[in-house]
């Protein structure tokens, strides 16, 4: 279920944004935006499959739960960093 909301869903509304001109290329932020968002969701994933299988095959490290806190903090300024670049599109405009 999270994989699908927050992969899936979340990257397919940032295509479809991209794709209707709301997320342009005018400035070389947005790139960097998209693509630092689109990481953050591939290591939070990794983080999360991999707490998973450790908790099953063995006991759980303390260090999953701060590499996940990184992870929330890594979408957290994508997110920030997207809503930036789009603000900066517009001001281009």
């Amino acid at each position: 279920l999270h994989l699908v909301f927050l992969g899936f869903v979340s990257l397919f509304i940032i295509a479809f944004f991209a794709k209707r001109q709301l997320l342009t290329h005018q400035s070389k932020m947005t790139p960097f935006a998209l693509i630092f968002f689109a990481v953050g969701v591939l290591f939070n994933e990794v983080l999360l499959i991999s707490q998973g299988l450790t908790t099953m095959f063995g006991p759980a490290a303390v260090l999953f739960l701060w590499l996940l806190w990184g992870a929330a903090i890594w979408l957290f300024m994508g997110t920030i960093l997207i809503a930036a670049a789009r603000v900066q599109t517009r001001l281009l405009d």
